[in-house]
């Protein structure tokens, strides 16, 4: 193997077992074990645990931004507001669950709970640019006079917290929460929410 492709072989096994055990219940030994390398070959490609588990993260979304989704790019193109928040809740919701054992929104729970520094820096990466995208497209929506002039931060940070509730719901008891129901419960949140947006509604 490449020195790549080792690394990848690595982040892969990490991310079953710090899903499974989080950031405090998982070693450098479990992880290296895992992998069939030494715990020395994993060092030297990550240097500590703490730097392994950021990279981590930045694997498992694989440079992904949600927000940037071409249905999401059509749906603010043809001004549709419900198609916009619709298009990025479903990329976010297959992003989370295409591997649920592995999900990226596990170690970002885990990384909130034990690693804050390591949250910070996946906040800043991709929350925060996530919401501007999505708050820019309001303001336009504002400025243009289609909608009523509110908080576009507040929307969209409301937006996001019921998304990832559903989705953690989801990935946490599936059978409680099938897929169609957090579709079905997800889109009439943002019918009510954007509805809530036009002019001459209170």
């Amino acid at each position: 193997m490449t020195g790549d492709e080792r690394k990848v072989q690595i982040l892969e096994h990490a991310a079953e077992i710090c899903a499974r055990k989080g950031f405090s219940g998982t070693t450098l030994d479990e992880i290296a074990k895992a992998a069939g390398v030494s715990r020395a070959l994993v060092v030297q490609h990550f240097g500590s645990k703490e730097k392994l588990y950021g990279e981590l993260i930045d694997f498992l979304f694989r440079g992904r931004v949600p927000a940037l989704g071409e249905t999401v790019a059509e749906r603010m193109a043809a001004g549709d507001d419900a198609g916009v928040f619709f298009a990025f809740f479903d990329e976010v919701m297959t992003l989370m669950t295409e591997k649920t054992e592995t999900s990226p929104l596990r170690l970002i729970i885990f990384s909130m709970l034990e690693q804050s520094e390591i949250y910070r820096r996946h906040y800043e990466k991709r929350f925060v640019g996530n919401t501007r995208i999505l708050e820019e497209y309001l303001e336009r929506r504002m400025a243009a006079g289609d909608l009523r002039r509110v908080d576009s931060h507040r929307v969209v940070i409301a937006f996001i917290s019921t998304m990832i509730q559903l989705v953690f719901q989801h990935l946490t008891f599936p059978d409680l929460f099938p897929r169609r129901e957090v579709e079905a419960t997800m889109r009439t949140s943002i019918e009510l929410m954007t509805g809530g947006l036009k002019k001459g509604v209170i």
